[in-house]
């Protein structure tokens, strides 16, 4: 009885999402993404890849192909469906994390979501994700609290020995049975 809401900015990687959940039922699917702010963003895509990102410190110099990409709040889009409860959430944009939670503000302060997943990174090398420390700190100003840490990936890009990024879930305090 699951619903799932898949979201994805860049059209070849939507496409190809389409195509690989086409057999599954109750995936609900949408050519855009979250920011903090609703309007379009002018960035450039790489063919289905996982390292597109909003984030233009992380943007490819000498990218040829551009594409306008459609981003909303997340609370616009709970107001607009009215959903009022999540049970997971998982945020993995490359480097744009914060500002997907800066537009989910009322969504975070009412406890809409039970958990919430994301990818961070693990030391200063890393660039392209948001630290562990700034995801930590603005969730627990919301009263979500670490449940869990995997899928840990050490420095594949400077072979140094250190972790690079993981996986963070966090959990409500409602849930968590924190008082």
């Amino acid at each position: 009885n699951s619903k799932v809401y898949c979201f994805e900015p860049f059209p070849s990687t939507f496409e190809t999402l389409k195509v690989n959940l086409k057999h599954l039922d109750g995936i609900q699917l949408y050519p855009f993404g979250f920011s903090k702010n609703e309007g379009v963003i002018r960035a450039p895509e790489k063919n289905n890849s996982p390292m597109n990102t909003l984030v233009k410190r992380n943007w490819k110099k000498n990218s040829n192909q551009y594409v306008d990409i459609k981003i909303q709040t997340i609370d616009q889009f709970l107001l607009a469906t009215k959903i009022n409860k999540v049970d997971y959430l998982k945020i993995d944009t490359e480097g744009f994390e914060l500002n997907v939670l800066t537009g989910a503000k009322d969504a975070l302060a009412s406890g809409v979501f039970s958990f919430i997943e994301l990818e961070v990174g693990m030391n200063r090398i890393n660039s392209c994700h948001v630290p562990f420390e700034d995801i930590k700190k603005e969730l627990e100003r919301f009263d979500y609290y670490i449940i869990k840490i995997h899928s840990q990936v050490h420095e594949w890009i400077t072979k140094r020995r250190i972790l690079r990024r993981c996986n963070v879930v966090f959990i409500h305090s409602s849930i968590a049975d924190i008082k």
